[in-house]
This record gives C-alpha cells, sequence and structure tokens, in this order.
C-alpha cells in the first residue's frame, strides 16, 4: 500500500543537490514553511513551487544527519507557543534563493495559541533522502531544544565521555584534576614522573617511604671526618678523600695541558685548525689529491691537483693517467677551462671573434621548429614556421622567384603563408587550414573591396586597380572578382552624369557657387568660363545670344504644342461681358445709348461699317477710361517672387568616380590588362569631346560611331584576356578519379599534359599530349557542371590485301568540373594518363 503521508524533492530541488555535488558548494536550507492547503488535505508533487496555503514560515530550527542513515537529512521546525490559530496539513522547505526545495503532506492537526487558553510548543520534522549529505549544509539553532524520551536515558559516565546525546540515551563529560582546578584524576604507581596532573597510589607511598629509610641510613654511614680530607693533588693515601681545592688544582693543569695541545696537529681524528699554517711543499691528501704552491700537473697515480703560482691558479681533474679538464683563473683576470676561454657577465664574448665553430643553421642551435633555408618543389609542403626562398615551384602564386615566410605557432589547423616576389613588392598570402590551402589573396587587398566607388580629384587619370564608373562594360576573364561582386555583371555603373544646366528657385540674394542667375547667362557664360553648360545651350539655341530671357515670365512646362525655350506674350483667353446702356447707380444717369437718337456717348467704342473689319460691327467696347473698366495694371495669379537661377558648375567637377576592380592583374600576360581599360575609357571619353565638338555630325552619325568604337573596345579587351600566363596546379600520374588543383578554374583555361603510359615521364623521351579547355564561368556553384572535349584523335593503321589503310579515329576524352571549381572528376582519358595540369 502507498505511503498516505510523504515529502519529495520538488524539480528544482533535485536539480539544486545535484548541482550543490558537482560543485562542492552545499546547499543551505534557510526556510520551513507550513500551510492548511486551502482546507484540503493535499498530494505532495515534483513540479511544486510553493504550498497551496501557507499559513507560516520561520527560519529553520535544525538540519541534521539520521543517525540510522547518513543519506537522509533531518530538517526541523520549532513553533512556539504564541505563533498558531491554524490547521496544519502541508509542509516545505526554502534554500536561501527563496525557492522550494522540499515538499511534504502530514495528517491534519491543530495549532492553537496561548491566547486561545491552549498553548503548545510544536516541533516538525521532515526527512529527506539525498545522494550524499555533503551536499546540504547542517546547522542548529541552540534557542530550543527537545529530546525524546531515549535521549533523555543517562548512560555511564567515564574518563573519556564527552557531552553529547543520541537515540540510546546522552552523557557527560567529567573536568580533569589539576592544580587549579578540581575533577577526576588518573592515579600511577610511577614515581619518577614530573606530571602534574596524576596522583600516586598508596603503595607508590609505601615505596617513597622505603626509600627515605635506607637514603637516611646511607648517610650515616658514609659520612666523611674532617680528619680524612686532603687538599693535596700529589698524594697516594687511600684513606684520605680529595677536597675541592685538589680537585680545581688539577683542573687548572688539566687546561693547561690542553691548551698545549690544541696548538698542534693530531696525528689522527678529525680536528680544526686555527691560525696561520705554513707548508713548505706541497699537501697529499688521501685518494691522491695534491695542493701545491707552485704549477704542478696531475701525474701518475693522482686523481685532482690544486695549485698556484703568480701567473695563475688551477683545479686540475685527471683519471687514468689523462688530464680531463683544468680550471683556471689567470692573472689577467681571464677565466679558462682546458684552455678555452669562460665568459661572464662583466667581460661577454663577441659573437663575431671570441666564439669559433658557430653553426650556421638555426638547427645548430638545437632550434627545430623554425627554419631559413632555400626551398624547392610544392609550396603546400612549407607548413613550419620560417623564412624560404623558392626560385621556382609548384603552388606559388605565380611563375617567378619567391620568398615564403610561414607563420603557425606550432598549429597544424592555422598555417599562414605569406609570400613575397623576389625584387619586386607583390605581396601574397593564404592559409592552410587543417584540410586544404586556401587561394592567394593581395596582402592588404581587401582594405578597399573589390566593387567599391571611390571619387579621386579630377587630376588623377589612372589610379591603379580601378576602372571608371561610366557606364562600359569590361572583361570577365579579366576581372573575375568584380564580376562576381556585380552580380555576375560586367557592365559598370555610370556615374559620369551631370547636373549642369538644372534649373532651381532661390528664396535669398546670395546664390550658391556654381549656379548664375537665368537673365545673366548672356553676360555670365562662356565657353571657357562653363564649357558643359555653354555646350548645351549652344546645342540647343545655336547661341549663348538667342537663351531666352526668364524676366517676369511664369515658367510652364513644355508639352501640348509647347516647346522648350519658347516664350509667350501676355493674353487673356478669349470671354465676353455685359455691356450697360448707362450707369444706374451713378450720378451720372445720361444715357450712353438712345435708340431714338444717332448720337453715341464719347465714352464708348463702337463699330463702324464703314472700315474694313467686319468681325467688329455689331459690338460696343468700353473704353479703360470708362466705368465699365475693372482690374489691375496687369493679369497674374496669386504669386511669390523667387530668383530662377541655372546650375553652370557641376556639383562633382573636380572629382570622378573609380570602381575598385582588382588588387593585382589576373590572366593578363605579357601586357597589363588593367592599364589597357582604363586607357580604352580614357579614349572612349576624348572621342566623346571631340564629338560633340564636332558641330556637323548628326545624332545618329555620333551614336553609330560609338557604338563601333566600344565595339572595337570590347574585342580588344577579349583578345587581350585570352593572352595569359600557365600556372601549374596540380602534379600526379593518375587515369581515373579525382583530382583537386590548387585554385578555382572558372572562366579560364586548363591544359593537361597526357601519355600512353603511368610509366613515362614528362621529362623523358616519350610523347606528350597537351588538351586544353575552357571552364566556363557561368557553371560556378552548380552542381555537376560538366565540361566535355572529344579531340584526341588517332591515324590507325589498318592492312587490307597488303595495302595499309589508314583512318582516323576519334577517341573521348571527358571530365566534370565539381560546384567548388578545383575538383576535377575525370570519366574518360581512353587509356592515357594524366601527369601535370596548367591553369590560364
Amino acid at each position: 500500500m502507498a505511503s498516505q503521508y510523504f515529502a519529495i524533492l520538488t524539480d528544482y530541488g533535485t536539480r539544486a543537490i545535484a548541482h550543490a555535488l558537482s560543485q562542492g558548494q552545499p546547499l543551505q536550507l534557510t526556510q520551513f514553511a507550513v500551510g492548511d492547503g486551502n482546507g484540503k488535505a493535499v498530494t505532495p508533487t515534483a513540479n511544486a513551487t510553493a504550498l497551496v496555503h501557507q499559513t507560516h514560515i520561520a527560519p529553520v530550527s535544525a538540519v541534521s544527519l539520521d543517525p540510522r542513515n547518513n543519506k537522509q537529512v533531518i530538517v526541523e521546525l520549532t513553533i512556539p507557543e504564541n505563533i498558531g490559530g491554524f490547521y496544519i496539513r502541508e509542509m516545505g522547505v526554502f534554500d536561501a534563493q527563496n525557492k522550494l526545495i522540499a515538499y511534504a503532506n502530514c495528517p491534519e492537526s491543530f495549532k492553537p495559541t496561548e491566547s486561545s487558553g491552549s498553548g503548545k510548543v510544536q516541533v516538525l520534522r521532515m526527512i529527506l533522502k539525498v545522494e550524499s549529505s555533503s551536499a546540504v549544509t547542517l546547522s542548529i539553532d541552540n534557542s530550543v531544544i527537545f529530546v525524546t524520551r531515549q535521549q533523555m536515558t543517562p548512560k555511564t559516565i567515564t574518563a573519556t565521555t564527552q557531552n553529547g546525546f543520541n537515540e540510546s540515551g546522552h552523557s557527560h563529560q567529567i573536568a580533569k584534576a589539576s592544580t587549579t582546578q578540581q575533577g577526576i584524576v588518573q592515579l600511577t604507581n610511577d614515581t619518577g614522573l614530573e606530571s602534574e596532573s596524576l596522583a600516586l597510589t598508596a603503595k607508590a607511598g609505601k615505596k617513597l617511604a622505603q626509600q627515605t629509610t635506607q637514603l637516611q641510613l646511607n648517610v650515616s654511614q658514609n659520612y666523611i671526618q674532617n680528619s680524612k680530607k686532603s687538599s693535596a693533588v700529589n698524594s697516594e693515601s687511600e684513606d684520605n678523600v680529595a677536597t675541592s681545592k685538589a680537585a680545581k688544582t688539577a683542573y687548572d693543569k688539566a687546561v693547561e695541558a690542553k691548551t698545549t695541545a690544541d696548538g698542534k696537529v693530531g696525528l689522527n681524528g678529525n680536528e680544526s685548525i686555527n691560525g696561520e699554517k705554513s707548508f713548505e711543499n706541497r699537501i697529499v691528501a688521501k685518494r691522491n689529491i695534491r695542493i701545491s704552491d707552485s704549477q704542478h700537473y696531475a701525474s701518475r697515480g693522482d686523481y685532482l691537483n690544486i695549485g698556484a703560482n703568480n701567473g695563475d691558479c688551477w683545479f686540475e681533474y685527471k683519471s687514468s693517467n689523462r688530464e680531463i679538464g683544468t680550471l683556471r683563473m689567470h692573472a689577467n683576470g681571464d677565466l679558462t677551462y682546458k684552455r678555452q676561454k669562460i665568459y661572464h657577465a662583466g667581460a661577454k664574448p663577441q659573437f663575431n671573434t671570441d666564439i669559433e665553430g658557430k653553426p650556421n643553421t638555426l638547427a645548430g642551435y638545437g632550434i627545430g621548429n623554425f627554419k631559413v633555408e632555400q626551398g624547392q618543389g610544392d609550396a603546400n609542403g612549407y607548413k613550419t614556421d620560417g623564412n624560404y626562398y623558392l626560385a621556382s615551384g609548384q603552388n606559388l602564386p605565380e611563375n617567378g622567384e619567391w620568398h615564403i615566410e610561414v607563420v603557425s605557432g606550432g598549429a597544424t589547423n592555422a598555417v599562414r603563408q605569406i609570400a613575397r616576389k623576389a625584387n619586386d613588392n607583390k605581396i601574397k598570402t593564404r592559409f592552410f587550414n587543417g584540410s586544404s590551402w586556401s587561394e592567394w589573396k593581395d596582402a592588404g587587398g581587401d582594405g578597399v573591396p573589390i566593387g567599391a566607388v571611390v571619387s579621386f580629384p579630377r587630376a588623377v587619370t589612372n589610379p591603379v586597380g580601378f576602372l571608371r564608373a561610366d557606364g562600359s562594360t569590361f572583361s570577365q576573364q579579366t576581372f573575375p572578382d568584380l564580376y562576381r561582386t556585380l552580380g555576375n555583371s560586367n557592365k559598370l555603373p555610370d556615374l559620369t552624369r551631370s547636373d549642369v544646366g538644372m534649373t532651381a528657385y532661390f528664396a535669398v540674394d546670395n546664390i550658391p557657387a556654381g549656379w548664375i542667375a537665368f537673365d545673366e547667362i548672356a553676360t555670365q557664360v562662356t565657353e571657357q568660363r562653363y564649357p558643359e553648360l555653354y555646350r548645351h545651350l549652344v546645342g540647343k539655341y545655336g547661341s549663348i545670344s538667342n537663351v531666352p530671357l526668364a524676366e517676369d515670365r511664369f515658367i510652364r512646362n513644355t508639352g501640348n504644342g509647347l516647346n522648350i525655350g519658347q516664350t509667350q506674350s501676355d493674353e487673356i483667353k478669349k470671354h465676353v461681358h455685359r455691356v450697360r446702356t448707362h450707369w444706374a447707380d451713378s450720378s451720372d444717369s445720361s444715357i450712353f445709348y438712345d435708340k431714338t437718337k444717332t448720337v453715341i456717348d464719347s465714352r464708348l467704342r463702337t463699330a463702324t461699317t464703314t472700315d474694313d473689319n467686319l468681325s467688329d460691327n455689331g459690338f460696343m467696347h468700353p473704353l479703360l477710361d470708362t466705368p465699365m473698366a475693372t482690374g489691375g495694371d496687369e493679369t497674374r495669379p496669386k504669386s511669390l517672387i523667387l530668383k530662377l537661377c541655372i546650375k553652370a558648375k557641376n556639383t562633382f567637377d573636380d572629382v570622378q568616380f573609380w570602381v575598385k576592380a582588382f588588387g593585382v592583374v589576373e590572366n593578363a600576360g605579357i601586357l597589363d590588362a588593367g592599364t589597357l581599360v582604363q586607357n580604352m575609357q580614357a579614349l572612349s571619353a576624348r572621342v566623346d569631346q571631340e564629338i560633340k565638338e564636332n558641330k556637323q555630325s548628326t545624332l545618329q552619325e555620333i551614336n553609330n560611331a560609338k557604338v563601333d568604337i566600344n565595339q572595337q573596345f570590347l574585342q580588344a579587351q577579349k583578345n587581350l584576356s585570352q593572352i595569359g600566363t600557365l600556372k601549374t596546379v596540380w602534379q600526379g600520374n593518375v587515369s581515373s578519379g579525382s583530382i583537386n588543383i590548387s585554385e578555382k578554374c572558372f572562366g579560364k583555361t586548363l591544359i593537361l599534359y597526357l601519355q600512353s603510359s603511368s610509366g613515362h615521364r614528362l621529362d623523358d623521351n616519350n610523347n606528350i599530349e597537351i588538351v586544353s579547355f575552357e571552364v566556363g564561368a557561368e557553371i560556378e556553384g552548380k552542381r555537376g557542371g560538366g565540361v566535355y572535349f572529344s579531340s584526341i584523335r588517332q591515324v590507325i593503321p589498318h592492312s587490307s590485301g597488303g595495302t595499309s589503310v589508314y583512318h582516323v579515329e576519334v577517341e573521348e576524352f571527358a571530365v566534370t568540373v565539381d560546384r567548388n571549381g578545383t575538383t576535377i572528376h575525370i570519366e574518360e582519358l581512353a587509356g592515357r594518363f594524366v601527369k601535370r595540369i596548367d591553369i590560364r
């Protein structure tokens, strides 16, 4: 049957105890809470974080080990008499972070208070099972003590018992007697001790009494009379006893004899010799050790010779009648060993003159993890820190001599190579990540990223590494990085547009720099002063003098039959008005026109039938000085007066925009492709200028000329990109499988050197077949972008009726370039073997 009442560790408590064990930091249980479960019995669950209804919480009274099980911890709470008035159905223990560690239920009980007439102290216990008791900090509140009846049972008290209790009873410690306090004392029969904490037994007392009696007897029997005492030091009497005086005399003579003996050296025994002793010859010690005041080298049978003269002193060791080594200090202060100088901090040796037989390599000094040497072969193999010179080899940045610096710090998966071309300023770098080498890149080439637009002063006409942002196209093969940066496009942005000729109104009298008042064009604009605006205006109006004035005209947009530069006079749209025959509200009430009269008022202009203008017949036109005339001196809408200006100088007139295209031109061959492209751009700009100045050419002729020039430039650029230098990217001897080349081949030409046998070499007398193919840049990043080539042909002789017949057989050669551009899968080589692969 499952227990009805039990305690359980919460999920948080389980984690907290596990953490305490792993970190070695005991968990502190600080608070003990009780609750009434909201009037209902509760069932503890591990996911609980609080009591159902907490009624009281206080610091834990005690945390102790269960004496019956050291993996159980007992947590106690004492509730005093003055706290109560609630039922207890649930209990919880919290840690220092006020998080619930353990949760328990218990039989219902009521905790009264003294004010209710029944007070009691109630002790609650919760027993927790833990992996190790060291995970919990044990503590006891000594302000309240409760014991069980078993704990009150007294135990036998002995000299070694201590104060304490357990489930079987309690015991006490008895004070030990000393010279300053009362207490229990240990008895002993030993009368020879000097202890102040032990007491003698009666047996020991009896023994002392017997010894005292015997001593008294001995004294009375051995008392010497004065007549038997003598001070003579030369007496031979056997009856007399020497006095203190005789003993003193004998002692003084003994001291005198010792003093005399101390001045002499004994023949045997260990002695300390004070003062100065002179030896007329050398000292020969045991084991053939000699000390001499003149130079004496070790002779037969000697092992150690120590000597000195007015020239030097020495310490010489010999073995088997052969000198092993001599340490000498010379009169000039030199220190030598085996006739070679030994130096010290005050007299350091000169590396070039004082040290002989110096090694000329780092390995000679025991340095094996750094090298300075000439290298050869494949640059991929240089991964040990050092500086290397390679006159030629594989996987170099390009053909030529290179100085390679390797930096790794001993790491095998973080190797950096820095290549400096001999007799040049080119610097390339790459890295090895433990499995493959990266491509060679210009050192510091990422300062201005490829594709960035940079402005240069207009005086700068050919910045290295840049193409002018004029909307022209470039060769994808010559500038592959720029092609990828522009989103696989070979068209440069056009940033040559100008804001010259635009108009704007200004609300100030001071016109900004680069602008002029529109109506000052005739006096301000000349070909020398504002050449671009001059070209625009002359191209439109024929001459500067023909440019219309804005004056106080309203500006209209072109369209609906209106053209740019057209001017219009003021005009009112056709309309009619009522004409009064007399002025009713005026004091002048005379009739302007009376049917009964033939006379017309002079303030009316009437049509006459006698002129040739028939359109005004039947109308009367009031004059402007009549009361019928209304309005002002001009026709206009509501208006704000601003100053109309025209842009006379381009905002970026002093700069030109260029696109970062490359660090070092790839596949440029002997010619400089970058310089040629820039020159073509400059030539195109000059042609544009000349065409604009040629006023006799039509617009169609100009555009046709520009198209022809651009086509010629593009063809020249394409031809140039195909002139490249060869670079070896792989060497080996395979006829199938996969090959990993040292750099990507997209947009480049692969040249494979083939031979018919695996035993043939490129440097022997066997035939070499060369096959090349273009790897399209458009397949980069695509899986299975294959390139197939079928140009290997053989002339095969056959015999027919004794006559040789020749025909050509085509054998397929097929490879596939992987998406990474460096892996080539060989599918068919017609029995041939690849010996080397170059890239162009």
